[in-house]
């Protein structure tokens, strides 16, 4: 979508997207709530990174594309908010395919801005900022954050950890990706073109997610799988009894 009102021309003429459209959406894997998601928080991370712009530089995020979050998901039931679809992100993107909720193509569509080249530095503070602005579209569309939350954490903790991981990598490599039309590239993405391959990919770990009533109780605990996993190690390692050579050993 090269414009926030982009999906509302496509879906009908009087650009109004209807309970409808995004119930039959879900049900054919091809969720307006996940694409409305994605949109938004891949612009939103250039605006949750502190940066300065030239005078010829544009911001790429704007309010329309909250907005036309919280256009989708104020006609959405509940069932299209937490459903589980497989995204494929476009071919210039360094992220693999994911399979998750909403939600996690929020982070997701972050991802796809920052990784790789976006210093580590501001990697969580683009994270928390998105999944709260995703909140705050969701708590002014009408959504108890409570209920939805606690769903999301649920999800997240039973069948979604892994959703950006080394297997979700592992998984993409040979996975066909549409290309993105050179009229949809952005001034950053070409002059990313040719600097990344997958061997730049990096895993992260989604360990949990924290919610509440409010937008800034949301927060994702996550960290780069090489972390995750060293941090594995060293505490099983510590649940292990060291035995001294040549002591008792009680069988």
């Amino acid at each position: 979508m090269d414009s926030a009102g982009s999906l509302n021309r496509l879906l009908a003429q009087d650009r109004q997207i209807t309970g409808f459209d995004v119930n039959q959406s879900s049900n054919e894997k091809l969720s307006l709530v996940h694409s409305a998601a994605v949109a938004m928080s891949i612009r939103f991370a250039d605006e949750a990174i502190p940066q300065r712009r030239g005078a010829a530089q544009w911001p790429i995020y704007s309010d329309g594309w909250s907005s036309l979050v919280r256009e989708v998901v104020s006609v959405a039931s509940a069932e299209d908010l937490h459903v589980v679809e497989t995204v494929r992100p476009w071919d210039v993107y360094h992220v693999p395919v994911w399979k998750g909720t909403p939600l996690i193509s929020v982070l997701g569509g972050a991802l796809c801005y920052i990784s790789p080249d976006i210093s580590f530095f501001y990697w969580d503070s683009v994270f928390q900022q998105a999944i709260q602005e995703w909140a705050l579209n969701l708590k002014e569309s009408g959504v108890d954050l409570v209920k939805y939350g606690e769903r999301e954490a649920q999800l997240v903790r039973e069948q979604l950890r892994g959703a950006l991981d080394a297997d979700a990598i592992k998984l993409s490599r040979n996975s066909i990706r549409d290309v993105l039309p050179m009229s949809c590239k952005t001034s950053r993405v070409r002059l990313r073109d040719g600097l990344w391959n997958q061997n730049h990919w990096v895993p992260i770990r989604l360990l949990e997610i924290e919610t509440g009533p409010t937008p800034g109780d949301w927060r994702v605990i996550w960290a780069p799988e090489f972390e995750w996993m060293a941090c594995q190690f060293w505490e099983m390692v510590e649940k292990e009894d060291i035995v001294m050579p040549g002591s008792w050993v009680d069988v």
